[in-house]
């Protein structure tokens, strides 16, 4: 009788023990500019926008991280575009169109700024997100019980 319950109280363990998901945090690596992560893998901003909607106040931030992110490409594609399309002529031998390059320049100096802006919100959000998260106990409480169940004798396990 005794192994039997060994044995049972040891499979309960395992059991319990492989029921833990993993921690949904995301994390944040800093490359070129700063690269979420979760679960090993890297997370676009649409990606980003869809894990925090379930903390609010990290969803508003991160609403706000994606609309200075597209507002930020669009204006780097124009500025990159007019400061190309500037710089032309000097492959068939004439001068740059200064004024071409000098607004592509400005709109690439606006990108950037937005795209620090936006960086600044989502790594506020993820910062919200990750501090909104449940944290496993350290000393989860668990009860073991023998006695009546609604069916006859049983175990009882609370946790």
């Amino acid at each position: 009788m005794k192994i039997v319950l060994v044995v049972l109280l040891a499979l309960l363990t395992f059991q319990i023990g492989s029921a833990q998901s993993p921690s949904d945090s995301i994390s944040i690596k800093k490359k070129m500019g700063p690269v979420f992560y979760q679960h090993g893998s890297a997370l676009r901003m649409n990606q980003l926008v869809e894990i925090t909607k379930s903390n609010p106040e990290a969803y508003t931030y991160m609403k706000k991280a994606k609309s200075n992110y597209n507002a930020g490409s669009v204006f780097a594609f124009t500025g990159g575009f007019l400061l190309g399309f500037g710089l032309g002529p000097v492959f068939r031998g004439e001068d740059p169109s200064w004024g071409l390059m000098a607004a592509g320049g400005g709109l690439i100096g606006v990108s950037v700024s937005l795209t620090s802006t936006a960086n600044k919100h989502a790594k506020k959000a993820v910062g919200i997100f990750n501090d909104g998260l449940k944290e496993l106990p350290k000393n989860p409480q668990i009860e073991l019980s023998f006695g009546l169940a609604s069916n006859g004798i049983g175990l009882k396990l609370r946790f």
